[in-house]
């Protein structure tokens, strides 16, 4: 599983660290499918659909350290990929100026992780024959 998350890493490394963005005859798909679907009553945008993309990139991201580091707190996976996350950011702005670093794809980046780690856990446990957790409910304060 180690070996996975490792080329997993470099295809993330390949499609963000790249000299440029993608080519323009698959920015050209993404914007052709974006104009169909709102023709068709499926309100969408591009900056959606390129949000939504770096959320599903970085779902791995928590599988795999979830699953390869069990013993390791849900919110230092979490901050993990975000400061992955930031470290692309940073390379992009410092080093790749045909790139636009953008506060969005950090956030949708570790929201991905937080989905990914959320649906690793919730298959292990599946998996495990453990039920889901039940949700945490506050507790009302009580009134002394």
């Amino acid at each position: 599983m180690f070996a996975l998350f490792i080329a997993y890493l470099a295809a993330v490394a390949a499609i963000t660290l790249g000299p440029a963005p993608a080519p323009d005859e698959t920015l050209g798909v993404v914007r052709a499918a974006v104009t169909w679907l709102n023709a068709h009553g499926v309100g969408v945008s591009y900056e959606g659909v390129e949000f939504a993309a770096n959320v599903v990139m970085f779902v791995p991201f928590g599988v795999f350290v979830g699953r390869l580091w069990p013993d390791v707190p849900w919110w230092q996976v979490i901050a993990l990929g975000f400061g992955t996350s930031l470290v692309i950011e940073c390379t992009q702005r410092t080093f790749l100026p045909t790139r636009i670093p953008d506060v969005r794809d950090l956030l949708a980046n570790t929201a991905g992780v937080a989905l990914g780690l959320i649906e690793s856990s919730l298959v292990y446990r599946r998996v495990n024959g453990e039920p889901p957790p039940e949700p945490v409910m506050p507790r009302p304060r009580s009134r002394n």
